[in-house]
């Protein structure tokens, strides 16, 4: 078996405050038990060290804040990009949902490392803090699309491994299960008399604690020698104490608050049955650390890996996740008859028998490996720069070597493309980006329904809003006008419409070239989204200087990759990286000047932005997660798929309304007017 340089990154690990924190524990202690080396990227709270070792695992604590009760690990992507080469990382296997795992993700897949994800969590587990609930069918799109980018996919119930199955076309899924640490021969101490029933886990809505107390209350012939343990805290812990008392079983009900996991062994020992109420778990560690003591347990048919954990009366019961009376009659059942408690307890104890952590970090190796013996398996791509590689900017034509911080990841918002990741790196004079690869979008155009329809009420507002924003800068129907850019013959149609006597189009993503030097000098020259494709985007200025009278306007739609920040950088800021480069403002403004043009105006805008309701960019590119993540459907926008699902999607009906008064301010439209040469007179021959 190949020895594999791994790093694990999880938000909880040491302590563990999760049974996420508690499986990457094990795992890592084994896998590093068994001649791995294993770095462990976590969260740090305070007087924690930013680096330990622990049992042979090296821990990488980075910048985390606490959010809803959980320290959330936030890194900066080059702290990501200096731990892996540290540590000479050859696999990234994510373990938690979070902030710092898609910006991982991003510069793993950009520096063409292979990426492992263990789901634990579903979008119900995250959208349980009552502010994130209006986003979860957001997060749920969001997930659905993280799932797609990983090289593997690892689920820990088998139900959940054939959920995703269906929405991770590219990843493999496989299942392997929580791996349980206790032997169940641990030393126990003396029990107490009576029936003692028993919880682990957070207090949170999800686990829906007030379900077992209700049970508990209902149970027949209770008595002082009944007790309910309940292990844990969270947001929930007030309340449920208020119920037990109000139910009348406070005196027979102990929170235990956090309990350290190696001392949950006393507890699953000195127990009579174990009792999961969750509606929400992927698999839940504790129910099968309860079998390894034999203990019958109870789940709800909730919980997606219920008959996974548990077999009816043979390991333990299942019941209804809203019926405290038919746990309560389970309970009774297992108090009055402790052979069934002996029977029901040995048989989960042969159901766990092989979740242990050897058993688990075999099966991790097995996904691993094929990292190593698959040719067409992820290796680190040609294509990314490595530290020492030197660059030469497209628009200050300086070589630069690549630094830490320079370089990304990023991929694209259009379907076809979602799943191809490019490596782009920063000038680090003038700061514009590049990315190396470039896409044709031919294929996309052909199908795209844009050309094919009849412009509707939404075009036409967003096309009067450009050709409002044009007027006011002395661009009307007279005007000698070029267009280079994206969807050229819609602008053409529609300024066609509007009287435009003198006006051409070339649309350079299907191959138009443009207007040989020839011709009538024009008065304006429009470039939307065109300059990042060229090679060498110098050429468009000096294009516009041939071909512009003394005065005439060249309009530039770009992004300003002054604001876009490497490490962080979801596709959509790139807008779509399959260009070449993106330039700064900075670049840009120089370039101009030194190819004799000034600045008129610049404004943070993009050319699609109006003050109509649901007519603007923002509300444009959020309509593209409201639906399927990708840019695609939002060019086949229908309102009443969105206005049936209104009450879903509040951030989309606020942007909508809103969009175009707050824009992105990483779009930019500048205008540069070509300069006259006083010597000259102001011919046109005397142009610069």
């Amino acid at each position: 078996m190949p020895r594999f340089s791994v790093a694990m990154v999880a938000d909880d690990f040491l302590p563990a405050g999760t049974g996420v924190g508690v499986h990457v524990q094990k795992v890592a202690r084994e896998l590093a038990a068994r001649g791995h080396r294993v770095v462990v990227i976590t969260s740090r709270r305070r007087n924690q060290p930013f680096q330990e070792d622990w049992n042979g695992v090296a821990v990488e604590r980075v910048f985390s804040l606490p959010l809803f009760g959980f320290y959330q690990a936030l890194p900066a992507a080059s702290t990501l990009r200096r731990i892996f080469l540290k540590h000479s990382v050859g696999l990234v296997h994510f373990h938690y949902l979070g902030q710092m795992m898609l910006r991982g993700l991003a510069l793993a897949r950009g520096m063409g490392l292979p990426t492992v994800y263990t789901a634990h969590m579903s979008v119900d587990h995250l959208t349980q803090p009552a502010p994130l609930r209006p986003f979860r069918s957001w997060l749920l799109q969001r997930i659905v699309r993280t799932h797609d980018r990983f090289d593997d996919v690892i689920c820990v119930s088998s139900e959940h491994a054939e959920q995703v199955r269906r929405f991770a076309t590219n990843a493999r899924v496989h299942f392997i299960s929580n791996p349980v640490a206790f032997r169940g021969d641990e030393a126990a101490p003396p029990r107490e008399a009576g029936f003692t029933v028993f919880y682990a886990g957070r207090l949170n809505p999800e686990k829906n604690v007030g379900l077992l107390l209700r049970a508990f209350a209902a149970l027949p012939g209770g008595g002082p020698s009944d007790r309910l343990w309940i292990a844990g805290q969270g947001s929930m812990e007030k309340e449920w104490r208020a119920l037990a008392r109000s139910l009348g079983v406070a005196p027979r009900v102990k929170f235990l608050g956090h309990v350290p996991h190696e001392r949950l062994a006393d507890l699953y020992a000195a127990c009579d049955v174990f009792v999961l109420p969750s509606l929400v778990e992927t698999q839940g560690l504790v129910a099968l650390e309860a079998m390894r003591f034999k203990k019958p347990v109870i789940v709800t048919d909730r919980i997606i890996s219920a008959r996974d954990l548990v077999d009816d009366a043979k390991t333990g019961y299942i019941v209804p996740a809203d019926d405290p009376g038919g746990l309560a009659e389970r309970l009774a059942r297992l108090r009055g008859d402790p052979a069934l408690r002996e029977r029901l307890g040995a048989g989960g104890y042969e159901k766990s028998a092989p979740h242990t952590a050897a058993a688990v970090a075999a099966a991790l190796e097995g996904v691993y490996a094929r990292f190593a013996d698959d040719p067409a398996a992820p290796t680190f791509r040609e294509t990314a720069p490595r530290l020492d590689t030197r660059r030469r900017c497209a628009y200050c034509q300086i070589g630069t070597v690549d630094r830490a911080g320079d370089r990304a990841a990023a991929s694209s918002d259009f379907r076809r493309f979602s799943e191809e990741f490019f490596a782009v790196w920063k000038c680090a004079v003038c700061r514009s980006i590049h990315s190396l690869p470039k896409i044709s979008l031919d294929e996309f155009y052909k199908a795209s329904p844009f050309p094919r329809r009849r412009l509707n009420r939404w075009n036409r507002k967003a096309f009067e809003g450009f050709r409002r924003w044009l007027a006011g800068r002395g661009v009307g129907p007279w005007s000698r006008i070029l267009f280079y850019g994206v969807n050229a013959d819609l602008f053409r149609s529609f300024f066609g419409e509007k009287g435009f006597l003198h006006f051409a189009a070339a649309d350079g993503t299907r191959g138009e070239p443009l207007p040989g030097a020839d011709g009538d000098l024009l008065d304006c020259l429009i470039v939307l989204d065109e300059l990042e494709r060229l090679e060498e985007p110098r050429r468009i200025f000096e294009f516009a200087r041939r071909r512009l009278r003394a005065g005439g306007l060249l309009v530039v739609h770009t992004q300003d990759a002054d604001r876009l920040r490497l490490g962080t950088v979801p596709a959509h800021a790139l807008h779509q990286p399959f260009r070449l480069h993106i330039p700064s403002w900075t670049a840009l403004r120089a370039l101009g000047e030194a190819l004799g043009f000034r600045v008129r105006s610049v404004e943070r805008r993009h050319y699609l932005d109006t003050r109509v309701p649901f007519v603007n960019f923002r509300a444009f590119s959020d309509l593209a997660f409201f639906r399927d993540g990708s840019l695609d459907s939002a060019f086949d926008f229908r309102p009443r798929d969105v206005l049936k699902k209104w009450w879903r999607w509040p951030r989309f009906l606020w942007l909508g309304i809103a969009g175009g008064f707050w824009r992105d301010r990483s779009n930019l439209m500048a205008v540069f007017e070509k300069k006259v040469d006083p010597a000259a007179g102001g011919g046109p021959e005397g142009n610069v």
